[in-house]
């Protein structure tokens, strides 16, 4: 059984050429039922609220929708939404959830732990502060004068379990919502990204930019807001990626953000650091503003103001900065972009082969440094294309089609095609050491005709420049 999902113009195979037989609906509802556990805490505003569990075997069974009590689900509408639409058979619904229960099968076998979901209900009050200390939520100010969850993903403290995803009901507008949010914190927590969710969607100001010192940017512009912590990049790159199976208006904004004149990343400071849940704990030689600083880049940002941003009462939105005036490191070690590169791949291996790039090599990516993960990242998504030949095969008798080197083109073409570039440019933006063999393979006759496809190009239909230099890259590789 093949199991296929829209994204964009793609038709993205999420088991693709998956070395393990698919599982079925059926397998894959036992295998989600067996291995999540549900918790609620139905009143967070006292000291030692109990913790109930609610069994996914009940919600499976479950006929009225009711959930989160037993007259009604106390305002936990969406919740209650979502744990049905994960573990009830969607073929009599609406509630479109069988790519994500797939996905969400997928990315747990990535170590076959289980982990726990616990909902709060923030619904029918707000969170009072003095309570939160007890907890390991953050919150936030969904509407003025009510404070809420903020979703978050938090590491085992058992080493059998994957870890706990924490939630509430009230930042939610909708079931979509939810499950996008679920598979981030989900595909977050096993690619061991632990914190506060941060799916980096782009955004677009409401008004003219607050740009107003470069009359080029004084009109509406598309921006990412990266998390601080740069250590982070590749893991939520990869879960970024993967959400974008289901997500799909997402990866449309972001692949037309990366491809625009004023593509425009945010950082946000107070007193000269770094903000938010948790950046307090972040290195200063990590934090992205400081890497800015130490580039010798600040004075190629814009001071943000407000309008078109709101003021905010604790922490100012800082500077404003086009990708293409930071430079190729910056454009490549950004969640966004990252985001659009494992799309592009997961739409050519498939979740499960994908997700396989990251256990390969008995988890040398997952065990490595921060900063070596992009460099092992791209080194793995070429070596799994090789379909189970090594370099010293490749490099023996070199293969008609050269599929296996997509990773360093697609790397190559996101950096923005470096005239003169070689090997030991790629490994500084990498951050790391990549194959020499591969990049001995890639650099010439190779490297110049996939850079000659992708600059003669034009976008066409409702195609972004990136997704037609992709396909382009591909046919050069022998790839369609």
């Amino acid at each position: 059984m093949k199991y296929s999902v829209v994204t964009g113009i793609f038709l993205c195979s999420v088991v693709g050429s998956y070395s393990q037989k698919p599982p079925t609906t059926q397998e894959t509802l036992a295998f989600l039922r067996k291995n999540i556990t549900v918790q609620y805490i139905a009143k967070p505003n006292a000291d030692n609220s109990p913790i109930a569990t609610i069994d996914p075997e009940s919600v499976a069974k479950n006929t009225n929708g009711i959930v989160f009590g037993t007259k009604s689900n106390n305002k936990m509408e969406i919740g209650a939404q979502f744990l049905i639409s994960l573990f009830q058979d969607d073929k009599d619904k609406d509630f479109n959830s069988s790519q994500l229960q797939l996905l969400a099968n997928l990315v747990m076998l990535i170590s076959s732990k289980p982990f726990t979901i616990a909902f709060v209900n923030d619904a029918v009050d707000p969170i009072q502060p003095k309570y939160v200390p007890q907890y390991r939520f953050d919150t936030i100010q969904a509407i003025p004068g009510w404070l809420t969850v903020w979703p978050a993903v938090f590491a085992p403290d058992d080493p059998k379990s994957a870890g706990t995803i924490i939630v509430g009901e009230k930042l939610f507008r909708d079931l979509k919502e939810f499950q996008i949010v679920f598979l981030n914190l989900v595909t977050c927590m096993y690619v061991k990204e632990f914190g506060s969710y941060s799916f980096f969607a782009t955004h677009e100001t409401p008004q003219a930019s607050a740009f107003a010192a470069n009359p080029v940017l004084r009109r509406k512009i598309k921006y990412c807001f990266p998390n601080p912590d740069t250590r982070k990049t590749v893991n939520l790159g990869i879960a970024t990626g993967v959400t974008y199976m289901i997500a799909d208006a997402y990866k449309k904004d972001a692949a037309q953000w990366f491809g625009e004149p004023d593509i425009v990343i945010r950082t946000r400071v107070e007193s000269g650091k770094a903000s938010g849940p948790g950046v307090s704990s972040i290195p200063d030689n990590v934090q992205l503003k400081n890497i800015i600083d130490k580039d010798n880049l600040a004075d190629k940002g814009y001071d943000l103001v407000s309008p078109p941003f709101e003021p905010h009462p604790s922490f100012s939105y800082g500077k404003g900065f086009r990708l293409q005036d930071l430079g190729p490191k910056y454009i490549i070690r950004n969640e966004v972009s990252l985001g659009l590169f494992s799309i592009f791949f997961l739409n050519n291996l498939g979740v499960g082969e994908f997700l396989n790039v990251v256990t390969f090599n008995n988890n040398r990516l997952l065990n490595a440094a921060p900063e070596n993960r992009l460099a092992i990242f791209i080194e793995n998504l070429c070596l799994m294309l090789l379909n189970g030949q090594t370099l010293a095969d490749v490099k023996a008798k070199p293969p008609q089609k050269k599929g296996y080197l997509l990773g360093l083109a697609m790397f190559d073409l996101f950096t923005g095609y470096i005239p003169n570039a070689n090997a030991a440019l790629f490994n500084q933006l990498a951050g790391g050491t990549i194959s020499p063999d591969l990049m001995a393979l890639y650099f010439g006759e190779i490297r110049n005709t996939c850079m000659e496809a992708a600059k003669n190009t034009k976008t066409y239909a409702d195609l972004s420049l990136v997704e037609v230099q992709v396909v382009s890259i591909k046919r050069m590789l022998g790839m369609q």
